[in-house]
């Protein structure tokens, strides 16, 4: 298969790197008279950023299925989940921004100042978006990065804040040079989400500076099935969250461990699941996987395969193709423990499911990598699963499921997958100033 053509429009040209003090310059002034304004107003704003969105909704899925790859019926989701959240951050900001009372005087959330908010490509609206919407409706200004892999989503992003202030929200494109600069401005917070590699290079500039960050750095996540799972129900789920945005997914399923009495029956169901995935063109309605989002993704993905079957894993479905960025759904038995794929993240459409002998065993597989996005637990018996939730390294942890929760639930992981939460109200309450006021009696 050859690669869809992205070329829709024109790509912006890369942000010069000499113009970012000025992109700094520019927000901060327009940071004074952004965050004196009344809250309402703000909220308004964001209001018809929203309307826009909708009424450009089938256009902007449509530019994410051929920029990125995407498969058309997924790219519409993501915007409709991407609305669902700004219309939860809208409805509450106001409350979350009111000042509280304490012990001897008030709590206040005010603006921090300018916010740099640099995304990724396998989510180029829900993301970014996640980070802008409640740094404006706090009362920052915001400088963007899109990813230089989707730039015309960031620019179709952008065109949706067109009616507010000038400098409120700036955008910038270019790669890890741009980045890089971006970081070094003196931001009040940088919400980063992206590679570990990426995320401790921004730490450890963050740190010299002690600016702030939130920091989303993908993951490696483990679901753990127990006996008394119902089997097909599972193999149809584990499969599909590992296939979606063809595994391009940061808490994706991306390694299974399995009570050793239901292996090969567990294998088998996921066999066939894998094999009913339709691989085709993303624009196309029918399609469940559409192409990785580069030839070096895509070697990537065929390199940690190609280690895994050297190490003697056996090809269940899929397989590893020649040439093209269409990579088939590929589910691997017999993984050797010290497989890439066990280590670290492919970022691709290749799951590896490994027989265990307890459950101690298995979540001491699952918590056995520097990565704690998110992990799961599939059984019959709920409350037995709850037992085991406390020992589990993650920021996130699904029972019967490996899907984020809805607007109002926390986003975020532990150890080198991140820092920070993103989506509830403590998550936006990061893009603030949290200041005591104390109040003496006279």
């Amino acid at each position: 298969m050859q690669t869809i053509n992205p070329a829709i429009t024109e790509s912006p040209n890369d942000t010069p790197l000499a113009d970012l003090p000025q992109y700094f310059s520019r927000a901060r002034k327009a940071f004074e008279t952004w965050s004196s304004g009344p809250v309402d107003v703000r909220i308004s704003m964001i209001g018809q950023v929203i309307q826009n969105l909708e009424q450009r909704l089938e256009e902007g899925a449509l530019l994410l299925a051929t920029e990125m790859g995407k498969p058309i019926r997924l790219a519409r989701n993501e915007i409709t989940r991407t609305i669902a959240e700004m219309e939860y951050t809208v409805e509450n900001g106001h409350g979350w921004l009111t000042p509280e009372p304490a012990s001897g005087g008030e709590v206040r959330f005010d603006p921090l100042g300018v916010v740099g908010v640099i995304s990724p490509w396998n989510f180029p609206y829900l993301l970014p978006l996640r980070a802008i919407v409640p740094a404006l409706v706090a009362g920052n200004t915001v400088i963007f990065k899109p990813s230089e892999l989707t730039p015309r989503c960031g620019v179709f992003i952008t065109s949706l804040f067109s009616h507010l202030p000038a400098d409120v929200l700036n955008t910038i494109y270019g790669g890890r040079e741009t980045g890089a600069l971006l970081v070094k401005q003196p931001l009040s917070l940088i919400a980063f989400t992206g590679s570990v590699r990426a995320g401790k290079m921004i730490a450890a500039q963050a740190g010299a500076d002690l600016k702030r960050v939130i920091l989303e750095l993908g993951g490696l996540d483990a679901a753990i099935v127990l006996k008394d799972t119902k089997i097909e129900t599972t193999a149809k789920e584990l499969v599909a969250l590992n296939a979606q945005n063809s595994g391009q997914v940061c808490n994706a399923v991306k390694r299974v461990y399995v009570e050793r009495e239901i292996y090969k029956p567990l294998v088998a169901a996921m066999k066939s699941e894998s094999e009913r995935l339709k691989l085709g063109n993303p624009t196309e309605e029918s399609t469940d996987m559409g192409p990785l989002i580069s030839k070096e993704q895509f070697e990537r993905v065929r390199s940690f395969a190609e280690d895994a079957i050297r190490r003697g894993a056996v090809v269940e479905s899929g397989g590893i193709p020649e040439a093209g960025n269409y990579f088939p759904h590929t589910l691997l038995s017999s993984v050797h423990p010290e497989s890439l794929l066990l280590q670290e993240e492919p970022f691709g459409p290749l799951l590896p499911v490994i027989p265990v002998d307890s459950i101690d065993e298995a979540i001491r597989e699952a918590n056995g990598t520097s990565f704690g996005l998110m992990s799961s637990i599939w059984t019959s018996d709920p409350e037995r699963a709850k037992a085991l939730i406390p020992r589990l390294d993650s920021g996130l942890v699904g029972i019967n499921t490996h899907r984020a929760g809805p607007p109002g639930t926390p986003w975020g992981g532990v150890k080198e997958s991140g820092i920070g939460r993103m989506k509830t109200k403590d998550g936006f309450r990061e893009f603030t100033n949290i200041k005591f006021v104390a109040v003496a009696q006279s």
